[in-house]
């Protein structure tokens, strides 16, 4: 989460991806490289209220849709 290259990497092939997908802590990942602002998403429950601090809204366990 701290490499710029690696978070610019996925930054770029989110944005043109039409679905963007992760398992369990991927999607701080994915919160890093912007990808989950505005969106809920879900992660470990031991990790899940980070989400906040990339401008995702936790969701609850198991999937989340838009």
């Amino acid at each position: 989460m701290q490499d710029e290259a690696v978070l610019g990497w996925v930054r770029r092939i989110g944005e043109k991806a039409p679905w963007v997908t992760s398992v369990c802590t991927g999607s701080l990942i994915l919160g890093a490289a912007g990808l989950l602002r505005g969106y809920r998403a879900t992660s470990h429950w031991a990790w899940r209220d980070y989400l906040k601090l990339f401008g995702a809204e936790p969701g609850g366990a198991g999937r989340v849709r838009p």
